[in-house]
């Protein structure tokens, strides 16, 4: 609902309108298939992308504001790991997430890595995650024995004057 093509100075702007809840789940994955025979190639690596939006306003991300929206959507865990197992079926070894916060909310994140356990899908994959996310090392633990190889923080700044300056809703001291 509200999408459309608008025209400005020779060029065509896509909006995509706004889904009518903060679900995700209705959206079809990407066939990475498509992409394997176009290439000619196997694709041990994937990008995965799970939400829109971002729940913090930092003051120099426009990642926000990118769709138009303000409320946080994401996918639910179960569809995640639907997805990530059609993916391992299809011959990828590693999932880079885009999100801008893989680990939010906390409970998918959770239910996720045991949904993994569970399915017993074996891949490794990579997510971004705030400093604050992490604290929970028995989460972190799960993370791990999910297949989480590798975690990019952002920290932006050691410097508390500078990350209130950027909305950064942290402290040095949490990072």
């Amino acid at each position: 609902p509200g999408g459309r093509i608008e025209e400005k100075a020779g060029t065509q702007i896509l909006h995509s309108g706004l889904p009518a809840n903060k679900n995700l789940d209705h959206l079809d994955a990407p066939d990475w298939n498509l992409a394997r025979k176009y290439s000619g190639k196997e694709l041990k690596m994937v990008s995965y992308e799970s939400v829109r939006g971002c729940p913090y306003r930092c003051a120099f991300c426009n990642y926000p504001f990118l769709f138009d929206d303000n409320k946080f959507r994401y996918k639910s865990a179960q569809q995640i790991a639907n997805d990530w197992e059609q993916l391992v079926n299809d011959g990828a070894e590693y999932i880079t997430c885009l999100d801008s916060l893989f680990t939010m909310p906390k409970r998918r994140l959770i239910e996720l890595c045991n949904e993994i356990l569970k399915r017993e899908i074996k891949v490794k994959w990579i997510c971004y995650a705030r400093a604050t996310d992490l604290r929970d090392l028995e989460v972190c633990e799960l993370m791990k024995k999910a297949g989480c190889h590798q975690v990019q923080i952002g920290l932006e700044s050691g410097s508390q004057k500078q990350l209130d300056n950027m909305n950064k809703r942290t402290t040095v001291e949490d990072n």
